[in-house]
Parts: C-alpha cells; sequence; structure tokens
C-alpha cells in the first residue's frame, strides 16, 4: 500500500472548490436532506436525482435537482446555487435560470442558495426575511419566477450552531464555511 504521508488531495479537488462541493451536492443522503427540508420529510428517499443544469440559452446553474419519474407541480425541479456574493447581478442570474427551468419543466422551480461569502451590503441582505417555520433560512419575493427561494449561510445558522445538528443544518455548516 502506498505511504499515505505521501498522498496528496489534488488542487481543483480540495474542500470549497466547485467540484468537491458538487459532488457532495450530488450525493444520494445529502440529495435526500435537501429535498426533505424543502418540500417535507414524506418526501420517500430517492425520489429526486441529479440533473443536466445547462440551459438552452448556453448557461448552466450549480446543481438541478429533478424527480426520477418527471415533474410535477407537488414535486418541482430544484435549483441549487453556491454563491460567494449575493448581490442584484446573482438576483437577476437566478431569475434567469429559474424562467429557463420553467421553460424546460413548465414548473417553477424551488431555489437553495448556499452563500459561502456574503450579501452585497446590509441594505440588501435586509430585503430577505426568515422563513417562519425555519428561522435559519432566508427567503425574498419570487412569486412570479419561482415556487421558493430559499439563501441559508454561516450567519443564518449561527444561533443554530450545536454538537449535535440535523443533516440539512451540518450540511449548510459545512458547505458555508468553505470560504
Amino acid at each position: 500500500m502506498e505511504n499515505l504521508n505521501n498522498w496528496h488531495l489534488p488542487f481543483d479537488a480540495r474542500p470549497g472548490t466547485d467540484i468537491t462541493t458538487k459532488l457532495i451536492l450530488s450525493n444520494k443522503t445529502v440529495i435526500n436532506t435537501v429535498v426533505q427540508n424543502l418540500l417535507g420529510s414524506n418526501i420517500p428517499n430517492n425520489t429526486y436525482i441529479t440533473n443536466s443544469a445547462e440551459w438552452a440559452d448556453g448557461k448552466r446553474s450549480d446543481l438541478l435537482y429533478t424527480p426520477r419519474n418527471g415533474v410535477t407541480i407537488d414535486l418541482p425541479p430544484i435549483l441549487i446555487e453556491v454563491q460567494n456574493r449575493v448581490d442584484q447581478q446573482f438576483t437577476l442570474r437566478l431569475i434567469n435560470y429559474c424562467a429557463n427551468a420553467y421553460d424546460r419543466y413548465e414548473v417553477l422551480p424551488i431555489v437553495l442558495v448556499f452563500v459561502v461569502g456574503k450579501f452585497a451590503n446590509t441594505t440588501f441582505e435586509k430585503k430577505f426575511v426568515k422563513k417562519a417555520n425555519t428561522p435559519y433560512i432566508l427567503e425574498t419575493q419570487c412569486e412570479h419566477w419561482a415556487n421558493s427561494v430559499n439563501f441559508v449561510s454561516a450567519i443564518s445558522i449561527q444561533d443554530y450552531i450545536q454538537d449535535s445538528m440535523d443533516p440539512f443544518l451540518a450540511l449548510i455548516y459545512f458547505t458555508t464555511s468553505q470560504a
């Protein structure tokens, strides 16, 4: 066996890189955790899979989860974005991704954004409100372009970090701490 002291993680696969984050978020267990936290614990495991996140206009989202048996109103597409800076430019890009998802599936998507950096400024951040039943998730108005848009960050979960966290909080903590 090769000496483990000589083994190195490839630079592009180090924690916090796009490729590593996408690999983790593409894991079946992680997909189940995200889906059940966004849609409800009644959604059976392995209902959703990753799908092509490249759109007809040539743009690409970070990840797209879709139901294995086809998109419906009750099982909408889920767009996942991992974003360093949330600002107006990113929000407009996100609206475009949602429009592309609607064009493809004729169902408004649910969006989850992992904010690994920060919001553009405090005024911009104040436009996002805590979700009623999940206060560590921030949401924004989206009724005409998405089913719901959810933002999570290291700051949004700071009051919920404990020795023992549920898997979704642990995923948020891990993903947003990689910056």
